[in-house]
C-alpha cells in the first residue's frame, strides 16, 4: 500500500484512512478496527494540531516523513486491534492511538536515513533517533503532562529498544513488561 505514495503531494486524513483500511484488509484483520480507530486518531490529530507544543513537530513529522506517519498511524490499528483481542476496556485504545502517534514526532528525514542506511551500525545513526523516546518522553511530561498521561509518558520511552543493543530501556526485560506496554512493543 506504500505505493500509493510514490506522488509527492500530502494525502489527507481521508486518503490516509483509505490507504490504512485497504492494509487491515490486506493482513486479514477485522474490518471493525478501522470503526474504532478512526474516530479516536482524527480526535487526537485535531489535538495535536491545536496544540501549541505540538503543532509545528507534527506538520514537520507528517510532511517530510510521510510513510513513517502512516507507519505509525497502522501501528495505531494493530495496538488496539491486540488491546481489543486481549479484552482491554476500550478506554484504553485512546492512549495507544497517542503513543503511536507521537513516538517518533521529533524525528527527521534524516534521522530515519542514518537508520535504515546503517543498520547495523548505531554509532552512525544521529542522536536524535538514538535518543528519540527518552526525549520525546521529557518532552510530553516538560509540556504536555496536564493532558497526556503518565502511561502514554512511560509507552512512549519504552517503545522500542535502545538502539546501542542494551535492550529496553531502563534495563527491563520481556517478564518485567505489562501486557499494554507488551502490546506497543508488539505491534
Amino acid at each position: 500500500f506504500f505505493n500509493e505514495l510514490a506522488t509527492s503531494k500530502k494525502l489527507t486524513d481521508r486518503e490516509v484512512f483509505i490507504i490504512l483500511r485497504k492494509a487491515i484488509k490486506v493482513l486479514g484483520l477485522k474490518e471493525d478496527i478501522a470503526k474504532i480507530c478512526e474516530p479516536l486518531i482524527s480526535q487526537n490529530l485535531k489535538f495535536i494540531r491545536t496544540s501549541s507544543h505540538l503543532n509545528t513537530a507534527f506538520k514537520l513529522y507528517s510532511n517530510q516523513c510521510q510513510e513513517q506517519y502512516i507507519f505509525h498511524l497502522f501501528r495505531a490499528y494493530l495496538s488496539v486491534a491486540l488491546a481489543q483481542e486481549a479484552g482491554l476496556p476500550p478506554h484504553i485504545y485512546d492512549k495507544f492511538i497517542q503513543v503511536n502517534l507521537l513516538c517518533d514526532l521529533q524525528l527527521s528525514a534524516a534521522d530515519y536515513e542514518s537508520y535504515y542506511v546503517h543498520q547495523d551500525d548505531p554509532s552512525k545513526w544521529t542522536e536524535n533517533y538514538r535518543e528519540h523516546p527518552k526525549q520525546m518522553a521529557r518532552f510530553i511530561e516538560r509540556h504536555l503532562s496536564h493532558t497526556i498521561g503518565p502511561e502514554v509518558v512511560k509507552w512512549v520511552e519504552l517503545h522500542e529498544e535502545n538502539p546501542d543493543g542494551s535492550g529496553f530501556p531502563f534495563g527491563m526485560q520481556a517478564a518485567s513488561f505489562d501486557q499494554m506496554t507488551s502490546i506497543i512493543i508488539v505491534s
